[in-house]
């Protein structure tokens, strides 16, 4: 009878999962491993061949920016091009490694693992040898960009030549529809929009080599044959492969002279034009809540919607609809309130798997700031970063408009309910709260989650993703409840897990105030049930230099566990009262006994990197049923 229960219980979170992502994103899910089961795909997206002989695919067209004093930046782009022409390449942003010139292309440098380009994409399993983002990281050829960019800066042909030598290489190593580099649509795209980017980089008059033409047509192909897959994602994979086909297909029609492609890329160009016009209203919120509920994912996003903006005004196309245009501009928006305007740093909210694209500024990967800026300058018309290094170059390559300087704050308090998150600012201190608000599917358990800023440091974060593909444990942690500051109730996670990357009875909230605003304080309250009846309501109050946070719980079966994830430091307990590294914890609670410790917990500021942090944790058994936190900032 136990067996019968799971089993039941299994079905109908399978059942409420279903209904939650919709039955046409499903079906075209399973249209999609259809397709890759019965060989559909390799019947249809067979081998192809890049025209032999072809020695290089750009021509530096464009001259030597001069009198521009770019000082540290352009040494540090150089520096960089030149670690490049080394071999060596920033994996996610953050590893150094010795990629070779040019790279191997099939290699994990991380695991050792080679895989095989004579296996069409189809017939991968993306999971099986290792983490196949450490295949796909270095033929996302965002290394092209700080090549181009010291080609523009200092005139030296060495850099265009390795640009080419190591593309040639690429496509020889990569046969068109061959192997692990072509398995996924989204890589493909990303892939397209950067050899555009730099070619607009290097091609002031526009002229394109046949090589560059014959391989764009290949990227729109490839993501066109799966880009329903990519709209059952409801993400990412979706905008980006809109923007691709749209973009690749303006520029093919642009420069092209076959008649025969011309059509298919005007049919590119329109189709990802309509789906660009559907999506962005779809998965963006009218307060700029994105569907994917993260920080760096949401800055994905922002630099693709930019480069199809800046594509266009190249092109001197029609402008989108008045509704695409107020999202972006409301996305624009929504990443500026979260991002520190001293340091750039934001909450590490949400999945986070190292994408750091079409950067032109060569900041370090946890600075929003350049994203933020370029974005506002084309939907908003204002910035208000104008000093970031690098900002002139920017500027006269992409031909970004004319702009206003604005000193605007655009982080007072807010409700964002459109994706579920509340900022609460006292000025020094910043409360970012996470709440259920599940149009699409979540990927964190971090229901309430409380990210704390004061005087521009985060000093109470979120675990962060550390890898798609490492142990189960690992990747629960991080994912789940117990890398969030919020209550785990009985060890388990605030949704059932029924997939690798998906969670079933997604939660739903019970209430949620509007802001209560003070004489001397700020504060939000909320509260939900969960599916196994336990109840959560949190109210979080906001002072100068303090704030207290009032957890009521009920409903749980063994224990409840509440977790503080400090910074890193050395912390001291004694008895109820914690302290270290400028603040001061004071826990309580309506019943004895409460267990507090300070545990070995872990964060992920960058892909794959796991470092080591202290947690606050507040064990309680049933007869408790309330949890204050006062916490104070000493100066």
């Amino acid at each position: 009878m136990g067996r019968e229960r799971i089993l039941a219980k299994k079905l109908f979170n399978s059942l409420c999962t279903i209904k939650d992502l919709g039955l046409w994103s499903i079906l075209n899910l399973l249209g999609y491993r259809l397709g890759c089961s019965l060989g559909l795909y390799k019947r249809f997206g067979p081998l192809k061949e890049i025209p032999t002989g072809i020695k290089f695919f750009f021509e530096a067209k464009s001259g030597v920016l001069k009198d521009f004093d770019h000082g540290e930046w352009e040494e540090r782009i150089i520096q960089r091009s030149n670690q490049i022409l080394n071999g060596q390449l920033d994996y996610y942003s953050r590893w150094p490694v010795k990629a070779g010139n040019p790279p191997d292309w099939l290699h994990d440098p991380f695991s050792g693992n080679d895989q095989n380009a004579e296996v069409h994409w189809s017939k991968i399993d993306e999971f099986k040898d290792g983490d196949i983002k450490n295949i796909w990281e270095c033929s996302r050829f965002q290394w092209m960009l700080p090549l181009a960019q010291a080609y523009r800066l200092t005139g030296n042909p060495v850099y265009v030549e390795t640009i080419n030598a190591w593309l040639v290489d690429w496509v020889d190593k990569n046969p068109i529809n061959m192997g692990p580099n072509w398995k996924c649509g989204q890589e493909t795209a990303i892939r397209t929009l950067t050899l555009l980017l730099t070619g607009k980089l290097l091609s002031s008059d526009n002229k394109f080599v046949p090589g560059l033409v014959c391989l764009i047509e290949c990227h729109c192909d490839r993501i066109l044959m799966t880009i329903r897959y990519a709209l059952s994602q409801n993400n990412n994979h979706a905008t980006s492969e809109a923007a691709a086909l749209f973009v690749g297909g303006a520029w093919l029609l642009s420069f092209s002279k076959d008649e025969a492609l011309m059509e298919k890329a005007s049919r590119w160009m329109g189709k990802g034009r309509r789906l660009l016009e559907r999506l962005v209203p779809k998965l963006v919120a009218q307060d700029g809540s994105f569907s994917q509920h993260s920080l760096n994912y949401h800055r994905l996003l922002l630099s693709t919607l930019s480069l199809v903006e800046c594509f266009r005004l190249w092109f001197n196309m029609p402008p989108f609809s008045s509704l695409y245009r107020s999202r972006c501009k409301a996305a624009a928006n929504w990443l500026s309130r979260f991002v520190d305007d001293v340091t750039g740093d934001a909450p590490n909210i949400g999945p986070n798997d190292g994408a750091f694209l079409y950067d032109l500024f060569g900041c370090v990967y946890r600075d929003y700031r350049p994203t933020v800026a370029v974005a506002s300058i084309l939907f908003n018309r204002r910035n208000k970063y104008p000093l970031l290094q690098g900002m002139r170059f920017v500027q006269t390559c992409l031909n970004l408009p004319e702009y206003q300087i604005s000193d605007y704050s655009d982080q007072e308090d807010c409700i964002l309910n459109g994706g579920g998150y509340v900022l609460l600012n006292s000025g020094r201190t910043k409360a970012f709260i996470r709440y259920a608000q599940f149009k699409f599917r979540p990927s964190h358990a971090d229901c309430l989650h409380l990210d704390i800023w004061h005087n521009g440091v985060n000093v109470l974060r979120d675990g962060g993703t550390y890898s798609y593909n490492t142990d189960s444990d690992l990747y629960r942690y991080f994912s789940g409840t117990a890398s969030h500051n919020t209550v785990q109730f009985d060890d388990r996670d605030q949704m059932p897990r029924i997939g690798h990357f998906l969670f079933g009875n997604w939660l739903r909230m019970r209430n949620i105030s509007d802001l209560i605003i003070n004489d001397d304080s700020k504060q939000w309250i909320g509260s939900y049930q969960d599916y196994k009846g336990c109840f959560h309501r949190r109210a979080v109050e906001v002072y100068r230099q303090r704030l207290r946070v009032v957890d009521d719980i009920e409903g749980f079966e063994r224990n409840a566990t509440l977790r503080w994830r400090m910074l890193p430091g050395k912390w001291n307990l004694d008895g109820n009262r914690c302290e270290g590294n400028g603040m001061r914890f004071c826990i309580t609670s309506n019943r004895a006994p409460i267990e507090i410790s300070i545990e070995k917990g872990w964060e992920s500021r960058h892909y794959l990197e796991k470092e080591e942090l202290r947690v606050l944790t507040v064990k309680v058994c049933k007869n408790v049923s309330r949890i204050i936190t006062d916490i104070e900032f000493m100066e």
